[in-house]
């Protein structure tokens, strides 16, 4: 599972050469996961690059594209709960 969502360029990892498939995931990790399902069906590929913070410019394309609403989360590096994750991915699929 990793492997295909690794090579869907779903997940990247912590860094370029290290993933964590034990750690939790934030709420904003969540996010730019279900953005790059957004894009790779909308246009083939994955559009969107970190910002600054790193995570703003997936939270902003997520909001324009109705993933998540403005004010959702009180924290995007906190970790997300299963119903939170199982929300923002039903809005995805339901694209």
């Amino acid at each position: 599972s990793v492997k295909a969502a690794f090579e869907y360029g779903l997940v990247k990892g912590t860094t370029p050469t290290t993933y964590n498939p034990t750690g939790s995931l934030t709420v904003a990790e969540a996010i730019v996961m279900a953005d790059r399902i957004h894009t790779l069906y909308a246009n083939g590929k994955d559009t969107l690059q970190n910002g600054s913070p790193w995570y703003q410019p997936y939270v902003d394309y997520a909001i324009a594209q109705g993933i998540i609403t403005a004010g959702s989360f009180d924290s995007y590096t906190r970790s997300i709960t299963r119903a939170e994750m199982a929300a923002i991915l039903h809005r995805v699929i339901t694209y």
